[in-house]
C-alpha cells in the first residue's frame, strides 16, 4: 500500500493540544504543532498557507519515516 508522504504520517510529528491552566502560577498551554527534527514548527498564530506548507515539508524531507501504527489504522479503516 503506498500512502502519501505528509508529516502527519511522521514518526517525528509531533502536536501538543494544549491544556487549561491551575492557577496564576501555572497559566497552562496553547495549541503547538511541530517535527521533533526541527524542520517547521507551527502554533495558534500561523496561518493556514503556513500550516499547508509544513505538512508538505514530507514530500522532500530526508528525516521522513513513515509511522507503523499510523499505517496500521489506515489498514483498518478500509
Amino acid at each position: 500500500m503506498k500512502i502519501q508522504p505528509l508529516c502527519l504520517w511522521c514518526e517525528h510529528f509531533y502536536l501538543e493540544t494544549g491544556s487549561p491552566g491551575y492557577s496564576d502560577l501555572t497559566p497552562g498551554s496553547d495549541f503547538y504543532m511541530d517535527c521533533s527534527k526541527g524542520h517547521w514548527e507551527y502554533d495558534q498564530y500561523s496561518s493556514t498557507e503556513q500550516y499547508r506548507k509544513c505538512i508538505l515539508t514530507a514530500l522532500r524531507c530526508k528525516d521522513y519515516q513513515l509511522n507503523p501504527a499510523i499505517v496500521k489504522e489506515i489498514e483498518a479503516a478500509r
